[in-house]
């Protein structure tokens, strides 16, 4: 079935959506707004299909509060993007270098007083199992659907983990500080390192080391002085500490999904009420979703149609 056509008023609010972000005329350039979403608030969820490296220079200059983000993993799922896509680097030096390279696109649109939160998690410098379809990955926790089988095996085509120069068979990579250190030297200023705690995290097959069960997830910012709610995340009457445990949360139709309590947190923290939150790599929408029930508009870029179509839709489902 074709999508349904956009009513006048649609079309209007498209179109000051678009003047908004600095998008108007843009959809030639190689990417799509879809039809935004305004809430019962009056906030607002923009979606925008294409790369975030073609996107984010026709946004607004500091037309964002924060940035919540959690990009793809080293080698570990094709989403379709290709070769090029942010993930598939052969090297880490190069992974971290297309990071550093979104981040500087990211630094003009974010507002001098701005947070930048990056989810990162790490892996071994060894080949993933090749479970059999509908058992679980031990390697990553997450289903072994056909589809996400496929995702893996492109992945390992185009990344070889075992010969990543300077890493011995079974070493800890350790990307999140890779990644965090050249943003640093690129002028963020590192101003924190969360762990994310899974409490439920899924067993491993390995028996020389404790199971991986923790991610991290670092603040970023411009300047020296930023806005910060340290009221809004107070954990029993104190400041909340850098360990942050929450359940890992899994949602039908993407393999590898932001929690939302984790989410919130950084919103509630970095982003001042009724502000917008940009997520570069939307997924299925988590940031646009916990933002639009907080009170902040969103901006969510996502180079999958698929997924940003299944954004689209979850939002709306949850939020009206």
């Amino acid at each position: 079935m074709g999508r349904r056509a956009m009513s006048q008023t649609e079309r209007t609010r498209l179109w000051r959506e678009r003047a908004r972000h600095g998008l108007v005329g843009r959809t030639r350039a190689g990417f799509e707004l879809l039809p935004p979403i305004t809430l019962p608030a009056g906030n607002t969820i923009t979606i925008i299909v294409g790369d975030c490296r073609d996107v984010l220079p026709t946004l607004g200059r500091a037309s964002i509060d924060a940035t919540v983000t959690s990009p793809p993993y080293f080698a570990l799922r094709d989403y379709g993007g290709g070769p090029k896509a942010i993930g598939l680097q052969p090297t880490v030096a190069g992974y971290a270098a297309h990071l550093v390279d979104v981040f500087r696109l990211v630094r003009p649109v974010l507002r001098d007083t701005g947070t930048a939160w990056l989810n990162l998690g790490d892996c071994f410098c060894t080949a993933p199992p090749g479970n059999a379809p509908n058992t679980t990955a031990l390697s990553s926790g997450l289903p072994n659907s056909i589809a996400n089988q496929e995702m893996r095996r492109a992945a390992q085509v185009l990344v070889d983990k075992t010969k990543l120069a300077g890493l011995k068979p079974k070493d800890l990579i350790g990307i999140p500080w890779e990644v965090a250190f050249a943003l640093r030297d690129d002028g963020w200023y590192l101003r924190s390192e969360v762990i994310y705690s899974k409490p439920n995290p899924t067993p491993e097959s390995t028996r020389d080391r404790p199971t991986l069960s923790h991610e991290q997830v670092f603040l970023l910012t411009k300047s020296p002085r930023y806005y910060w709610d340290a009221a809004a995340i107070r954990e029993r009457n104190r400041n909340r500490c850098s360990v942050w445990t929450i359940p890992k949360q899994i949602v039908r139709g993407h393999s590898a999904v932001f929690p939302e309590a984790l989410v919130e947190r950084c919103i509630l923290a970095g982003c001042p009420p009724g502000d917008t939150v940009l997520d570069p790599f939307g997924g299925i929408g988590t940031v646009g979703l916990v933002a639009g029930r907080l009170g902040r508009n969103a901006v969510l870029i996502e180079l999958n149609r698929s997924y940003a179509e299944l954004a689209r839709q979850r939002i709306e489902d949850q939020t009206r």
